[in-house]
């Protein structure tokens, strides 16, 4: 393309409404739907001549432009500009959903049987529940060991009442589960 075309336009992007003088005298008018540099092309979509009609696609070598007469950037449709983000409000939530990531992550047991877990699991749904190794500390207060039956129920502080009511939601649970 000749310099002082190049300088008529700064660049040629989609959607600039164009229309051109070329070197052999012909006027072209279209929409920009493509250009690519490094091989001098620019690909126009012209009106289109009949109705119901793919709209016509012409393709222009850069060099052989003498002028333009007119070239009509598009208007947004849409808003450019980018919210406002808060990094201290996304700081806040990264950290929350880590620490629930964490929590949720200190709920599955190491080394333990799938048995293991879904008891772990159906106690933790009514009582806060952690593993201490391969036991279940229920409460803070109770201690269900493997094979995590009513006999393995040994409490951490004395508590009777605490302790009588582990166990007879373990025994619901574990009957749900379907184990002995």
């Amino acid at each position: 393309m000749e310099p002082e075309v190049e300088k008529m336009v700064p660049s040629w992007d989609v959607g600039t409404s164009v229309a051109l003088k070329l070197k052999t005298g012909e006027e072209v008018r279209g929409e920009v739907v493509g250009h690519h540099q490094a091989a001098s092309l620019l690909v126009l979509r012209g009106p289109s001549t009949v109705l119901l009609r793919p709209t016509p696609l012409r393709m222009v070598r850069t060099d052989q432009i003498q002028s333009i007469s007119e070239a009509v950037l598009p208007r947004p449709t849409y808003d450019t500009r980018l919210p406002y983000i808060d990094v201290q409000r996304c700081r806040d939530r990264e950290e929350r959903a880590v620490q629930a990531a964490a929590v949720e992550a200190a709920k599955v047991g190491n080394n333990v049987t799938a048995e293991a877990q879904q008891v772990f699991n159906a106690l933790a749904k009514t009582m806060p529940c952690t593993w201490k190794g391969r036991d279940i500390v229920v409460m803070t207060d109770v201690l269900v060991a493997p094979p995590y039956d009513l006999r393995s129920c040994k409490q951490i502080s004395p508590n009777p009442p605490l302790l009588a009511r582990i166990q007879k939601v373990l025994s619901n649970e574990r009957s749900k589960l379907g184990l002995k």
